[in-house]
């Protein structure tokens, strides 16, 4: 279930002696950084998963304000490579309607990158407890969907059920939103919760469109007139 590898126990032992911290996601690392800052000294940037070009941007000035390094080249290629691909597809993800469900980490995260493609998270849900979520949430979209549903300790059946009255063009969330899609045309996506680099999003925004595209299948759609 697990890769080979990872962090030893004499490796964790030495976080007290970082330069710096780096958290990446609010539930999961923001308290252990802020344990290390209070007891040891080291201080902290609090990021999200750099999952989508925002948080992306953000970890990547991070790594170089504290490292004290400038940017490769690389990276701006593929950031453009990135910018080059949201540009191409904006007319497929322009205006969806989605629902994103999971880990409060990962579901931030993704609110931000379907944000930053024009897209609209309809329905923003987590299991988990706790203020923050919310706040997070609504704080990203409150320009771009402020009548967007956002509820921390809620479950799939309320998901369900709010999906019935008000249908959404794609679902992100684990295998058991299968239950939902399959009961309305909607398509299923498992969450895209590897992609943590630039160049992985750009894949991301490919499996999007994917996704997209074959909803797009299920529906009758005009036909186009035809040109002179």
């Amino acid at each position: 279930m697990f890769p080979h590898g990872g962090t030893t126990i004499e490796e964790l032992k030495s976080t007290g002696d970082s330069s710096c911290t780096i958290a990446l996601g609010h539930f999961t690392s923001h308290p252990a950084a802020t344990e290390l800052d209070e007891k040891c000294g080291v201080g902290c940037a609090f990021l999200e998963l750099p999952i989508g070009l925002t948080e992306t941007d953000r970890f990547i000035h991070a790594l170089r304000n504290y490292g004290g390094v400038d940017v490769p080249a690389t990276i701006g290629d593929e950031r453009g490579r990135l910018l080059d691909a949201m540009s191409d597809m904006h007319q497929y993800f322009h205006k969806k309607r989605v629902a994103i469900a999971g880990d409060p980490d990962h579901v931030i995260a993704l609110t931000q990158f379907l944000s930053d493609l024009d897209m609209k998270p309809a329905y923003v849900i987590t299991g988990s407890p706790g203020k923050h979520f919310e706040q997070r949430v609504t704080e990203i979209l409150k320009d771009q969907v402020p009548d967007a549903v956002v509820k921390q300790n809620s479950d799939l059946f309320a998901l369900h059920q709010w999906i019935k009255n008000a249908p959404v063009d794609l679902i992100i969330g684990n295998t058991y939103c299968k239950y939902i899609a399959g009961r309305r045309r909607f398509r299923l996506c498992a969450s895209v919760s590897r992609c943590w680099i630039v160049w992985a999003t750009a894949i991301s925004l490919r499996w999007l469109h994917g996704c997209v595209a074959a909803h797009g299948e299920n529906e009758r759609r005009p036909a186009r007139p035809q040109g002179p």
